[in-house]
């Protein structure tokens, strides 16, 4: 575990110049159960959860990396970098911690159910209206 903190220190150090993400797009309605609407993610929904479920949840991550019986999935959002630890104790890979991390050298970093709710997927936006075409060749631009 010790190796996985050291990990997430360096992965956050790295995190300051990496591009913004946004927000992941919302779950698929096949990767959602039938009974269950989709819910926040809060910290204590995520404790417990397989890897799969996180996903589900929170979408595909920036960075995934395993070692030993253990994982750390970096999750790059707007205002947050999202460290979720995985450890198997015997069930196979479940969450087994989470913390965050600043998007930028200095800045301080979001408690976990802030940055949680950051990466929460939002409303799809309307389309926008289409330009309309200009003509083509030289005497259009006359």
């Amino acid at each position: 575990m010790i190796v996985l903190a050291l990990w997430a220190l360096a992965a956050a150090t790295a995190l300051q110049d990496a591009p913004l993400a946004t927000a992941p797009a919302a779950p698929t309605a096949a990767a959602r159960t039938a009974d269950a609407p989709a819910s926040p993610v809060t910290p204590a929904t995520l404790d417990g959860a397989a890897p799969a479920q996180v996903r589900a949840r929170l979408g595909t991550p920036a960075v995934e990396h395993a070692e030993g019986a253990g994982a750390i999935w970096t999750y790059r959002l707007t205002r947050c970098a999202l460290f979720v630890y995985f450890s198997d104790v015997g069930q196979g890979l479940r969450v087994s911690g989470a913390d965050t991390g600043p998007r930028r050298h200095g800045e301080t970093p979001p408690d976990v159910a802030t940055c949680l709710a950051a990466a929460q997927p939002t409303a799809p936006r309307p389309a926008p209206a289409p330009v309309p075409a200009s003509p083509a060749g030289p005497e259009a631009s006359r």
